[in-house]
């Protein structure tokens, strides 16, 4: 595996020795295979000469999905061009209210790359893969699963001339959305729960009232997840416009001051979560 800084710069070498090859890319990962066989990796950001540890992990992945589809071992589930599944979710009042107070906060551990293996999309061995370094790893777990809903973008060369590209998605968007509603699923449970002790959702944490906590946890206990607890202190919401909020608050885990801007589109007061899920075929 090479840093992608480098991906370019072979293809133009190639293109002058005239040789047969044929270039793919998605997201942040690419490679070149040799008209003899030989594939040359590459992970990373264009203008960067350092490589993400773990970056085999996003290829794995990929290789996993597909054949587990071809075997019969993983049913992909089918939704519609304009599903949307959020990641963030917040009750505007309930932040307002709480301004000032200390808050509990419980954050998944690996969220979505445990949700692909409980959901049959990713198998064990691939799992164990991804947790063969854990914490180094941990940036390549979460670009794998992300990876899932690119395009794939090919580009033959013959005698170093590129032919017509071609654009082409894997089919695998419905994997990753398949994860990202799977998790979905689970905060919106813990957000009935919760009910006006709900504060936020980012990602793969929550923020609430610090008496709730045995709530939550016994949500994430029975759905296989681990977790880490800490505390924090609602600062501020500040209004950025008629429909942006921007939340401030301190993390005690941290010690430092963080802030997310929220769409009002996703505030729990105008908005059941409930209608998300009606995109779903």
């Amino acid at each position: 595996m090479q840093p992608l800084s480098t991906y370019k710069r072979m293809i133009d070498k190639f293109t002058r020795w005239g040789l047969d090859f044929e270039t793919e890319r998605f997201g942040a990962t690419a490679l070149i295979r040799m008209g003899d066989g030989v594939i040359h990796r590459f992970h990373g950001a264009d203008n960067d000469t350092s490589m993400m540890v773990g970056s085999h992990v996003c290829w794995a992945v990929r290789r996993d999905v597909l054949n587990r589809i071809k075997n019969d071992q993983y049913d992909m589930p089918k939704y519609t061009d304009s599903s949307y599944c959020p990641t963030v979710y917040y009750n505007r009042d309930n932040v307002l209210k709480n301004v000032g107070n200390e808050m509990h906060c419980i954050d998944i551990k690996n969220c979505y790359f445990e949700t692909a293996y409980n959901t049959l999309i990713i198998g064990e061995r691939v799992y164990d893969m991804g947790f063969r370094e854990a914490k180094p790893y941990k940036r390549a777990r979460n670009a794998a699963i992300g990876s899932l809903g690119k395009v794939t973008r090919r580009q033959e060369y013959k005698d170093g001339v590129p032919l017509k590209p071609i654009s082409k998605a894997d089919g695998l968007k419905d994997a990753r959305l398949h994860v990202l509603f799977t998790v979905w699923e689970m905060a919106t449970e813990i957000i009935d729960a919760l009910g006006n002790d709900f504060y936020m959702f980012l990602t793969d944490c929550f923020y609430f009232d610090k008496k709730r906590k045995d709530v939550v946890m016994k949500i994430l206990k029975k759905h296989g997840y681990k977790y880490r607890s800490f505390m924090g202190d609602i600062i501020s919401l500040e209004p950025i416009s008629g429909y942006v909020d921007k939340v401030h608050w301190y993390d005690h885990a941290k010690e430092k001051k963080k802030f997310m801007h929220f769409n009002r589109f996703m505030n729990q007061g105008d908005r059941d979560e409930r209608k998300v899920k009606e995109l779903v075929v």
